[in-house]
């Protein structure tokens, strides 16, 4: 593999620090007996399906070349209890390694594999095609038959910057996306959305950077995933337009409760999207997503239905003109200028309050049998799956809404120079307090609300 980075994936690699890695990873978690040598050559097999991870970058700015490796794909294999660090330092640095890690932790019959990827290679979606592809060579390898994964074509990754749109419909859209990057860049640059933040900055010390994190998970049963929809769908919305509406409610009620909210406060959460088409159902692991944000004033909108409404139709105006083709025509537009990346990605302002990465429904394609609707590798039944994007300077919080089995978990990164893990799980229990009193859901939750209101 060899070629250009496109604008995106050099927006991503500029905007990598060590501070704030632009990574993100994804948890396994396994049941049944694991053999730790087949799933070494199972993850062999799957890299070799998905030429990016395989690749390093060779070069700089415009000149950045993705070029094949032979280097080994770091696994690191322990016993169940044993930390999870970084080698080193949690930045990849993809001038000498590849953009995927993986760690395997197991008692022999329990087991968790963290997987850590760089977004200048992969989005969620090419990640999670990355780890099918490893179950499924993980099955066949115990088995002994031939992998049952889907197809995938590399010559695609050429063209993974089109989005599927022919030159004639580019012209079309011309005007529009002028508009875009046009006005679209003017409101992402000019307003200053707010921080989120609990306390004062934190130094946090070298060796405790090399952790990995424990991410906040709050899982919805399955009676409450099917509840959530339903509420929303009631109102004529999608379970993420709820998601979204309930998350700057959250961040508002946070913010009141730390005296730290204004009447004309702005709050903006950025909105990673799809762009993928049909036809891209057998492109390897690659990035052909892009971002959106919602700015709200919340003094605005005196009622959680108004707001509601409000998202629905802005987030059908956003996918219906796939409006996050604007974010990566001004990547690569600023690109183009010397300096330009970096003035768009430096760390001295708020660019996004939170970020929603909604990964919706996940592994429903993969060719392998289920037990009690969750798939099933040799021995191993895959019992739940989560992940998490990654944080960048004053974007303190960053939400992922997995479903997988038919229960939706959500998996919370914070910035650990602004919150400590226990205030990221006091913001992490006021947002499902905030969902389950939106779907009418009565629980009794570990973490009540006074706590997560503290000061």
């Amino acid at each position: 593999m060899s070629g250009h980075l496109n604008a995106f994936e050099r927006y991503m690699l500029a905007d990598d620090r060590a501070s704030h890695p632009m990574t993100f990873t994804v948890r396994m978690k396994l049941a049944g007996r694991f053999d730790v040598d087949v799933f070494r050559r199972a993850v062999r097999q799957a890299l070799a399906r998905h030429p990016l991870l395989c690749s390093r970058v060779v070069g700089t700015g415009r000149a950045a070349t993705w070029m094949a490796s032979e280097s080994e794909v770091l696994v690191d294999v322990a016993e169940l209890d044993q930390d999870l660090r970084f080698p080193g330092q949690e930045k990849i640095d993809l001038q000498h390694e590849l953009p995927v890690r993986l760690w395997v932790r197991s008692s022999g019959t329990e087991t968790e594999v963290r997987a850590q990827f760089h977004h200048s290679a992969t989005d969620g979606i090419g990640a999670y095609r990355f780890l099918e592809d490893t179950l499924c060579a993980y099955d066949a390898e115990v088995r002994g038959t031939a992998p049952a994964w889907r197809p995938v074509l590399v010559e695609k990754l050429a063209r993974r910057a089109r989005f599927g749109l022919a030159w004639w419909q580019v012209l079309l859209r011309l005007p529009q996306e002028l508009w875009g990057v046009v006005v679209g860049m003017a409101m992402f640059l000019l307003p200053r959305p707010a921080s989120l933040r609990s306390g004062p900055h934190v130094v946090v010390p070298a060796d405790e950077r090399r952790e990995l994190l424990n991410y906040p998970t709050h899982t919805f049963t399955v009676d409450e995933t099917k509840q959530l929809r339903e509420t929303a769908r009631g109102a004529g919305a999608t379970l993420n337009d709820l998601l979204l509406r309930d998350l700057f409610l959250t961040m508002q009620a946070w913010s009141d409760a730390r005296g730290l909210g204004r009447a004309r406060q702005l709050f903006r959460i950025m909105m990673p999207v799809n762009l993928r088409t049909a036809d891209d159902d057998d492109l390897p692991a690659a990035n052909v997503v892009a971002m959106v944000f919602l700015d709200r004033h919340l003094g605005l909108f005196h009622h959680p239905a108004l707001l509601l409404k409000s998202i629905k139709l802005e987030t059908w105006f956003l996918k219906t003109f796939r409006f996050g083709l604007a974010f990566v025509r001004s990547c690569a537009l600023i690109g183009s200028i010397r300096g330009g990346l970096e003035f768009m990605t430096r760390d001295n302002r708020c660019y996004a309050t939170t970020v929603l990465s909604n990964m919706g429904q996940v592994m429903t394609d993969v060719p392998l049998p289920r037990q009690n609707g969750k798939i099933v590798a040799g021995e191993l039944v895959l019992e739940a799956i989560e992940s998490a994007p990654p944080v960048r300077p004053f974007t303190s919080m960053a939400i992922t809404p997995v479903t997988y089995a038919g229960r939706m978990a959500l998996v919370l990164n914070y910035d650990r120079e602004r919150f400590s893990a226990a205030e990221a799980q006091a913001f992490l229990s006021l947002y499902v307090q905030q969902l389950h009193a939106a779907a009418g859901i009565t629980v009794t939750l570990p973490t009540t609300l006074e706590p997560a209101l503290a000061a």
